[in-house]
């Protein structure tokens, strides 16, 4: 019901009582988040794009969430694939290209290797962008350990009884707790991934497979 009025407004075609069937649900789908087709606007691929983010996020039966994620990933529609004609919008008008951003901030707070695969780390692996000569330091935590300190030192001395109520400070506590939660619920969620791209597995000469299939 909540991606309704975006994505069947194209549908022509209903059975009885004027809901479509699966078949054109799916097909809408497709064509709205594609925009693959003139009549689909600007407002109705950003509308569409929104209502499948809210979606997304809404998603509590890992099985259905699983199936959207190989739908987002898998499926292609005019010979491209949802998830690369979401990251072309990056670069459309602000509108669209916000809830763009959002949808894939959504995908990648799901700590899905699959996600993480397709949008940053299939372009990590092969360590191009690391000189040949540095490639075996890649797996040494401590320069970045170091770089995290230092980025930490930089944070502001809160005043701990001298806060202003409902001032960004107030919230800095709460703002680090969260910021903790996050990275315990990710670091349990990337323990069972198949690899642990520490730069060495997988190798650099290829990619791993992807094993999600719909």
């Amino acid at each position: 019901p909540v991606m309704g009025p975006a994505l069947l407004q194209e549908t022509g075609m209903t059975e009885g009582y004027g809901f479509p069937s699966p078949l054109q649900l799916l097909q809408s789908l497709y064509i709205q988040l594609t925009g693959s087709i003139p009549q689909s606007t600007e407002e109705e691929l950003t509308a569409a794009t929104a209502y499948f983010d809210l979606f997304i996020r809404s998603l509590t039966e890992p099985g259905l969430l699983h199936s959207f994620i190989c739908f987002t990933l898998r499926k292609t529609y005019d010979g491209q694939r949802i998830i690369d004609s979401l990251v072309q919008r990056i670069k459309a008008t602000s509108r669209l290209c916000l809830v763009t951003l959002a949808l894939l901030e959504t995908l990648v707070d799901l700590n899905c290797e699959d996600v993480m695969l397709e949008l940053v780390l299939r372009h990590l692996v092969p360590c191009s962008h690391v000189m040949l000569s540095q490639r075996s330091r890649v797996r040494h935590v401590d320069p970045y350990c170091r770089s995290a300190d230092k980025l930490l030192s930089m944070a502001p001395n809160i005043p701990r009884f001298e806060v202003s109520e409902g001032s960004l400070y107030g919230d800095y506590q709460a703002y680090l707790h969260d910021a903790r939660s996050k990275i315990v619920s990710c670091t349990a969620a990337t323990s069972v991934w198949t690899y642990p791209y520490d730069g060495e597995n997988p190798p650099h000469s290829g990619l791993p497979p992807r094993p999600m299939e719909l």
